[in-house]
């Protein structure tokens, strides 16, 4: 369904980072970072960055999956991706 480098994206999106810090990280530009999640949103069906990072957990972060508890001290108060090693890098 996703590509790898759509995997990549949606892992840094859901940690809350933004097109141009996800364009540096994985070295593209920041229409192909835009495009990547883009493309994403598309697939999915989601809309909002906040409905990604909910998707990406219950379907990727398995630990968290595990252990409810676990996976809601990931949420800061702003909503935010807390990074904790479960999560797998992008």
């Amino acid at each position: 369904m996703l590509s790898a480098r759509e995997m990549q994206a949606l892992s840094l999106i859901a940690r809350g980072f933004s097109d141009r810090d996800i364009s540096v990280l994985l070295d593209v530009s920041f229409s192909t970072a835009r495009k990547h999640r883009e493309n994403v949103q598309r697939k999915l069906g989601l809309r909002k960055a906040s409905q990604l990072t909910i998707y990406y957990l219950e379907h990727f972060a398995e630990s968290c999956k595990k252990n409810n508890r676990h996976h809601r001290a990931h949420f800061s108060v702003r909503g935010r991706i807390r990074s904790c090693g479960c999560l797998p890098t992008a």
